[in-house]
């Protein structure tokens, strides 16, 4: 088996995928388990090693199954706890997502180096698993807009606040507002401030990604937009591509793409993240 793990500001999610020997040989296989905890930058590589153990133990399957993990962290005070933890946990080798990996992904933009491994985790995921052009909307920490070409490179990105800390924010500023649970609203209007709030979130966001979408599409053809993140099954339901395309028809010239599919891969990161560790694996798995 192949570990992925992603860490992230608020939860790390994991999966394990079958290595070549099981008969997994394009990178398509469906994950033998997925689980998530919460980021807890307290935590010692000992309550990472119980937290892995457990959820191996719920899923029937032992660590000494795993040939090899690979994580990736935008959380860098986590990174090496958490990447000596799968090692100590697999006694298998832990790749670390980043300069250094071969990702077979090329990145136009200013700097490649400062691109969160989670977002080009995306991008490989993306480019080898569906059709481009594409824009990954990525809704996490910060609802993230990455935006793929016809050749397949990694064009630019579009970075938003996400739904978690804009809540916060609203309930921190406004002293008649308070904390509440992120749950799709049961109407568009509130009737009352939780649902109003909550309205506000979910459909704010979708407004957001369609705006977001319509605006890229007027500059670049786009095919398909994979949703994924956290929180992107809450959104799914409530994003309507064809407030893109209605907005914004396609022209031969530019958009020659016609249609626009919606797909929603709630593991993309963790498939990219497989991907990468193959390709940075001499030894047939």
């Amino acid at each position: 088996m192949i570990f992925t793990l992603n860490v992230g500001n608020e939860y790390i999610s994991m999966a394990a995928f079958p290595g070549r020997k099981e008969g997994n040989k394009d990178g398509r296989s469906v994950p033998v388990f997925t689980a998530e905890t919460a980021t807890d930058i307290k935590k010692t590589g000992l309550d990472y090693i119980l937290t892995f153990k457990n959820i191996f133990e719920l899923n029937g399957l032992r660590s000494c199954e795993v040939e090899g993990s690979i994580i990736a962290s935008v959380v860098p005070g986590l990174t090496s706890v958490i990447k000596n933890a799968v090692e100590d946990f697999t006694k298998a080798p832990c790749k670390t997502a980043g300069p250094g990996l071969k990702t077979g992904l090329q990145i136009l933009m200013d700097n490649p180096a400062m691109i969160g491994t989670d977002l080009i985790s995306n991008a490989v995921g993306a480019v080898n698993l569906y059709d481009t052009p594409a824009v990954v909307a990525d809704f996490g920490t910060a609802t993230v807009f990455s935006v793929i070409n016809e050749k397949k490179q990694y064009t630019g990105s579009i970075i938003c606040p996400g739904m978690g800390p804009s809540l916060r924010a609203l309930s921190e500023s406004a002293s008649r507002l308070y904390d509440i649970s992120l749950e799709s609203p049961k109407e568009l209007i509130g009737t009352n401030t939780e649902e109003a709030m909550q309205s506000g979130i979910i459909y704010g966001t979708a407004a957001l990604c369609e705006g977001i979408i319509r605006r890229i599409y007027e500059k670049q053809a786009i095919s398909t937009v994979i949703m994924t993140g956290v929180h992107a099954g809450k959104i799914m339901r409530f994003f309507d591509i064809n407030a893109v395309t209605k907005a914004c028809p396609p022209s031969a010239e530019s958009r020659p793409y016609g249609s626009i599919k919606t797909e929603y891969d709630e593991n993309l990161k963790l498939k990219g993240l497989k991907l990468i560790y193959e390709k940075n694996t001499k030894a047939v798995l």
